[in-house]
Protein backbone atom coordinates (compact mmCIF):
# COMPACT_ATOMS: atom_id res chain seq x y z
CA UNK A 1 0.00 0.00 0.00
CA UNK A 2 1.30 3.23 -1.23
CA UNK A 3 0.61 6.79 0.01
CA UNK A 4 -0.45 7.77 -3.32
CA UNK A 5 -3.14 4.98 -3.02
CA UNK A 6 -4.36 6.21 0.39
CA UNK A 7 -4.88 10.17 -0.90
CA UNK A 8 -6.84 8.89 -3.83
CA UNK A 9 -9.23 6.41 -1.32
CA UNK A 10 -9.49 9.70 0.69
CA UNK A 11 -10.61 11.87 -2.65
CA UNK A 12 -9.16 15.43 -1.45
CA UNK A 13 -9.71 16.68 -5.21
CA UNK A 14 -13.61 16.23 -4.35
CA UNK A 15 -12.63 18.61 -1.40
CA UNK A 16 -13.61 21.67 -3.58
CA UNK A 17 -17.60 21.06 -2.79
CA UNK A 18 -17.50 21.82 1.08
CA UNK A 19 -16.56 25.48 -0.43
CA UNK A 20 -20.25 26.07 0.14
CA UNK A 21 -19.47 25.99 3.46
CA UNK A 22 -17.99 29.33 2.55
CA UNK A 23 -21.16 30.48 0.70
CA UNK A 24 -22.66 32.35 3.54
CA UNK A 25 -19.39 34.13 4.57
CA UNK A 26 -19.04 35.73 1.57
CA UNK A 27 -22.71 36.54 1.11
CA UNK A 28 -22.86 37.93 4.48
CA UNK A 29 -19.96 40.40 3.66
CA UNK A 30 -17.78 38.90 6.07
CA UNK A 31 -15.06 38.05 4.18
CA UNK A 32 -12.46 40.72 5.83
CA UNK A 33 -13.48 39.16 9.05
CA UNK A 34 -9.93 37.02 9.62
CA UNK A 35 -10.92 35.53 13.28
CA UNK A 36 -14.54 34.32 11.19
CA UNK A 37 -12.79 33.21 8.09
CA UNK A 38 -10.25 31.15 10.55
CA UNK A 39 -13.47 29.12 12.35
CA UNK A 40 -15.10 28.23 8.90
CA UNK A 41 -11.72 27.11 7.79
CA UNK A 42 -11.93 24.73 10.75
CA UNK A 43 -15.21 23.86 9.85
CA UNK A 44 -13.95 23.40 5.87
CA UNK A 45 -11.19 20.87 7.08
CA UNK A 46 -13.74 19.02 9.77
CA UNK A 47 -16.07 18.65 6.64
CA UNK A 48 -13.15 17.46 4.63
CA UNK A 49 -12.38 15.05 6.87
CA UNK A 50 -16.13 13.66 7.09
CA UNK A 51 -16.30 13.76 3.67
CA UNK A 52 -13.15 11.18 3.29
CA UNK A 53 -14.94 9.02 6.08
CA UNK A 54 -17.62 8.29 3.75
CA UNK A 55 -16.08 7.84 0.91
CA UNK A 56 -13.86 5.25 2.18
CA UNK A 57 -17.06 3.63 3.55
CA UNK A 58 -18.62 3.98 0.91
CA UNK A 59 -15.50 2.19 -1.40
CA UNK A 60 -15.48 -0.64 1.23
CA UNK A 61 -19.41 -1.55 1.01
CA UNK A 62 -19.35 -0.92 -2.78
CA UNK A 63 -15.99 -2.82 -3.81
CA UNK A 64 -17.93 -5.43 -5.36
CA UNK A 65 -19.81 -3.32 -7.40
CA UNK A 66 -17.61 -1.18 -8.21
CA UNK A 67 -15.22 -3.72 -9.89
CA UNK A 68 -18.25 -3.70 -12.58
CA UNK A 69 -17.78 -0.42 -13.53
CA UNK A 70 -15.27 0.69 -16.20
CA UNK A 71 -14.15 3.71 -13.76
CA UNK A 72 -14.72 2.67 -10.31
CA UNK A 73 -12.62 -0.50 -10.82
CA UNK A 74 -9.70 1.99 -10.70
CA UNK A 75 -10.11 2.41 -7.06
CA UNK A 76 -7.73 1.67 -4.00
CA UNK A 77 -10.53 -0.87 -2.69
CA UNK A 78 -11.72 -2.38 -5.32
CA UNK A 79 -8.52 -3.16 -7.13
CA UNK A 80 -7.20 -4.88 -4.59
CA UNK A 81 -4.45 -1.88 -3.17
CA UNK A 82 -6.08 -1.77 -0.32
CA UNK A 83 -7.52 -4.42 1.93
CA UNK A 84 -10.50 -3.82 3.56
CA UNK A 85 -9.30 -3.96 7.21
CA UNK A 86 -6.94 -1.50 6.36
CA UNK A 87 -9.64 0.70 4.89
CA UNK A 88 -11.75 -0.07 7.95
CA UNK A 89 -8.70 1.56 10.26
CA UNK A 90 -8.14 4.51 7.67
CA UNK A 91 -12.30 5.63 8.04
CA UNK A 92 -12.50 5.42 11.56
CA UNK A 93 -9.27 7.59 11.92
CA UNK A 94 -10.69 10.04 9.75
CA UNK A 95 -14.14 10.34 11.04
CA UNK A 96 -12.56 10.82 14.41
CA UNK A 97 -10.24 13.88 13.25
CA UNK A 98 -13.28 15.08 11.88
CA UNK A 99 -15.70 14.90 14.94
CA UNK A 100 -12.64 16.25 17.00
CA UNK A 101 -12.22 19.34 14.91
CA UNK A 102 -15.61 20.20 15.10
CA UNK A 103 -16.26 19.64 18.85
CA UNK A 104 -13.60 22.56 19.19
CA UNK A 105 -15.46 24.77 16.92
CA UNK A 106 -18.37 24.34 19.33
CA UNK A 107 -21.49 21.41 19.96
CA UNK A 108 -23.87 22.85 17.01
CA UNK A 109 -21.04 22.35 14.45
CA UNK A 110 -20.67 18.92 16.00
CA UNK A 111 -23.92 18.02 16.11
CA UNK A 112 -24.13 18.80 11.90
CA UNK A 113 -21.14 17.26 11.08
CA UNK A 114 -22.52 14.38 13.20
CA UNK A 115 -25.75 14.50 11.22
CA UNK A 116 -23.38 14.83 8.12
CA UNK A 117 -21.77 11.85 8.64
CA UNK A 118 -25.48 9.49 10.08
CA UNK A 119 -26.92 10.62 6.89
CA UNK A 120 -24.17 9.54 4.75
CA UNK A 121 -24.31 6.13 6.48
CA UNK A 122 -27.80 5.49 5.61
CA UNK A 123 -27.44 6.99 2.25
CA UNK A 124 -24.64 4.48 1.83
CA UNK A 125 -26.18 1.46 3.29
CA UNK A 126 -29.36 1.65 2.23
CA UNK A 127 -31.20 6.05 0.53
CA UNK A 128 -28.67 5.44 -3.06
CA UNK A 129 -30.39 2.35 -3.66
CA UNK A 130 -33.87 4.26 -3.55
CA UNK A 131 -34.18 6.44 -7.25
CA UNK A 132 -35.07 9.95 -6.13
CA UNK A 133 -34.32 9.65 -2.49
CA UNK A 134 -30.45 8.91 -3.75
CA UNK A 135 -30.06 12.66 -4.90
CA UNK A 136 -32.16 14.38 -2.27
CA UNK A 137 -29.65 12.90 0.22
CA UNK A 138 -26.76 14.45 -1.52
CA UNK A 139 -28.94 17.64 -2.04
CA UNK A 140 -29.14 17.81 1.81
CA UNK A 141 -25.85 17.13 2.31
CA UNK A 142 -24.70 20.46 0.51
CA UNK A 143 -27.46 22.11 2.72
CA UNK A 144 -25.84 20.89 5.97
CA UNK A 145 -22.64 22.62 4.39
CA UNK A 146 -24.03 25.92 3.79
CA UNK A 147 -25.81 26.11 7.46
CA UNK A 148 -22.81 24.71 9.02
CA UNK A 149 -20.75 27.85 7.28
CA UNK A 150 -23.64 30.23 8.45
CA UNK A 151 -23.29 29.03 12.15
CA UNK A 152 -19.76 29.46 12.12
CA UNK A 153 -19.67 33.11 10.58
CA UNK A 154 -22.70 34.24 12.69
CA UNK A 155 -24.76 35.33 9.84
CA UNK A 156 -27.82 34.52 8.95
CA UNK A 157 -28.61 32.46 5.78
CA UNK A 158 -31.58 33.27 3.54
CA UNK A 159 -33.65 31.01 2.85
CA UNK A 160 -33.47 31.57 -1.32
CA UNK A 161 -29.89 30.58 -0.51
CA UNK A 162 -30.55 27.07 0.87
CA UNK A 163 -33.19 26.22 -1.36
CA UNK A 164 -31.13 26.89 -4.41
CA UNK A 165 -28.20 25.17 -2.78
CA UNK A 166 -30.47 22.48 -2.80
CA UNK A 167 -32.07 22.63 -6.38
CA UNK A 168 -28.47 23.18 -7.61
CA UNK A 169 -26.89 19.81 -6.18
CA UNK A 170 -30.48 18.00 -7.11
CA UNK A 171 -29.39 19.33 -10.92
CA UNK A 172 -25.93 18.23 -10.91
CA UNK A 173 -26.38 14.22 -8.81
CA UNK A 174 -29.33 13.97 -11.38
CA UNK A 175 -26.77 14.90 -14.26
CA UNK A 176 -24.62 12.37 -12.59
CA UNK A 177 -27.79 9.45 -12.46
CA UNK A 178 -27.85 10.65 -16.41
CA UNK A 179 -24.12 9.46 -17.34
CA UNK A 180 -24.65 6.20 -15.22
CA UNK A 181 -27.62 5.26 -17.31
CA UNK A 182 -25.87 5.76 -20.03
CA UNK A 183 -22.96 3.91 -18.80
CA UNK A 184 -25.17 0.74 -17.80
CA UNK A 185 -26.79 1.19 -21.53
CA UNK A 186 -23.77 0.54 -22.72
CA UNK A 187 -21.67 -1.74 -21.07
CA UNK A 188 -24.91 -3.93 -19.88
CA UNK A 189 -23.54 -4.29 -16.27
CA UNK A 190 -25.60 -3.14 -13.31
CA UNK A 191 -24.54 0.37 -12.35
CA UNK A 192 -26.00 1.42 -8.98
CA UNK A 193 -29.17 -0.28 -7.89
CA UNK A 194 -31.08 2.81 -7.80
CA UNK A 195 -30.89 3.30 -11.48
CA UNK A 196 -33.54 0.76 -12.12
CA UNK A 197 -36.35 3.51 -10.86
CA UNK A 198 -34.55 6.10 -13.43
CA UNK A 199 -34.16 6.18 -17.62
CA UNK A 200 -32.79 9.22 -19.69
CA UNK A 201 -36.42 10.62 -20.29
CA UNK A 202 -36.96 11.06 -16.66
CA UNK A 203 -33.48 11.96 -15.73
CA UNK A 204 -33.73 14.76 -18.62
CA UNK A 205 -37.46 16.06 -17.39
CA UNK A 206 -36.25 16.10 -13.86
CA UNK A 207 -32.87 18.25 -14.47
CA UNK A 208 -35.08 20.58 -16.99
CA UNK A 209 -37.43 21.39 -13.95
CA UNK A 210 -34.66 21.33 -11.00
CA UNK A 211 -33.18 24.38 -13.45
CA UNK A 212 -36.06 25.93 -14.17
CA UNK A 213 -36.70 26.19 -10.97
CA UNK A 214 -33.41 27.55 -9.91
CA UNK A 215 -33.49 30.07 -12.40
CA UNK A 216 -36.94 31.18 -11.28
CA UNK A 217 -35.99 31.26 -7.53
CA UNK A 218 -32.54 33.35 -8.32
CA UNK A 219 -34.42 35.70 -10.32
CA UNK A 220 -37.35 36.21 -7.58
CA UNK A 221 -34.36 36.83 -4.89
CA UNK A 222 -32.16 39.40 -6.79
CA UNK A 223 -35.09 40.76 -7.83
CA UNK A 224 -37.14 41.16 -4.33
CA UNK A 225 -36.98 44.51 -2.82
CA UNK A 226 -34.72 43.15 0.42
CA UNK A 227 -32.04 41.90 -1.44
CA UNK A 228 -32.05 44.75 -3.77
CA UNK A 229 -31.49 47.05 -0.34
CA UNK A 230 -29.39 44.77 1.54
CA UNK A 231 -26.58 45.25 -1.33
CA UNK A 232 -27.72 49.30 -1.97
CA UNK A 233 -28.65 48.39 -6.40
CA UNK A 234 -31.25 48.15 -8.35
CA UNK A 235 -29.55 45.85 -10.65
CA UNK A 236 -28.56 42.31 -8.36
CA UNK A 237 -31.14 41.09 -11.44
CA UNK A 238 -28.09 41.52 -13.74
CA UNK A 239 -25.79 38.76 -12.13
CA UNK A 240 -29.18 35.82 -13.04
CA UNK A 241 -27.22 36.07 -16.63
CA UNK A 242 -24.12 34.33 -15.22
CA UNK A 243 -26.45 31.83 -14.02
CA UNK A 244 -28.31 30.95 -16.97
CA UNK A 245 -24.74 30.68 -18.76
CA UNK A 246 -23.66 28.28 -16.43
CA UNK A 247 -26.99 26.49 -16.29
CA UNK A 248 -26.68 25.85 -20.32
CA UNK A 249 -22.90 25.13 -20.03
CA UNK A 250 -23.99 21.98 -17.98
CA UNK A 251 -26.59 20.29 -19.84
CA UNK A 252 -24.18 21.33 -23.08
CA UNK A 253 -21.54 19.33 -21.39
CA UNK A 254 -24.26 16.95 -20.45
CA UNK A 255 -26.26 16.25 -23.58
CA UNK A 256 -23.85 17.42 -26.23
CA UNK A 257 -20.38 16.11 -24.64
CA UNK A 258 -21.50 13.32 -22.30
CA UNK A 259 -19.50 14.92 -19.55
CA UNK A 260 -21.13 14.78 -16.45
CA UNK A 261 -19.86 11.40 -14.46
CA UNK A 262 -18.13 14.13 -11.92
CA UNK A 263 -19.43 17.80 -12.16
CA UNK A 264 -16.17 17.91 -9.65
CA UNK A 265 -13.94 17.56 -12.64
CA UNK A 266 -16.24 19.26 -14.93
CA UNK A 267 -15.35 22.23 -12.38
CA UNK A 268 -11.28 21.44 -12.76
CA UNK A 269 -11.76 20.75 -16.53
CA UNK A 270 -14.15 23.54 -18.02
CA UNK A 271 -12.71 26.63 -18.80
CA UNK A 272 -15.33 28.03 -19.79
CA UNK A 273 -17.66 27.13 -16.69
CA UNK A 274 -14.97 28.46 -14.58
CA UNK A 275 -14.90 31.95 -16.02
CA UNK A 276 -18.81 31.98 -15.70
CA UNK A 277 -18.04 30.98 -11.95
CA UNK A 278 -15.62 33.66 -11.59
CA UNK A 279 -17.51 36.26 -13.39
CA UNK A 280 -20.96 35.48 -11.11
CA UNK A 281 -18.38 36.00 -8.04
CA UNK A 282 -17.03 38.74 -9.24
CA UNK A 283 -19.93 40.28 -10.39
CA UNK A 284 -21.29 39.70 -6.77
CA UNK A 285 -18.19 41.13 -4.70
CA UNK A 286 -18.50 44.49 -7.00
CA UNK A 287 -21.95 44.57 -5.14
CA UNK A 288 -21.09 43.77 -1.68
CA UNK A 289 -17.78 44.82 -1.06
CA UNK A 290 -17.02 48.06 -3.05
Amino acid sequence: MRLKQVVSLLRPTHYIKNCFIFIPVFFGGVVGNFTILQHVALGFAAFCFAASGVYVFNDILDAADDRNHPTKCNRPIASGAIPIKTAVKICICIWGLALLLAWMLGFPAYLFIVGYVVLNVFYTVKFKKIAVLDVCCIAIGFVLRVYLGAYLAGVTVSHWLILMTFLLSMLLALGKRYDDVSIQQKSGNIVRKSLQGYNQAFLLQAMQLMAAINIVCYLMYTTSEQVMIHYSSKFTFLTSAWVILGVMRYFQQVLIFSNSASPTRLIYTDKFLQLIILGWLTHFMFLIYL
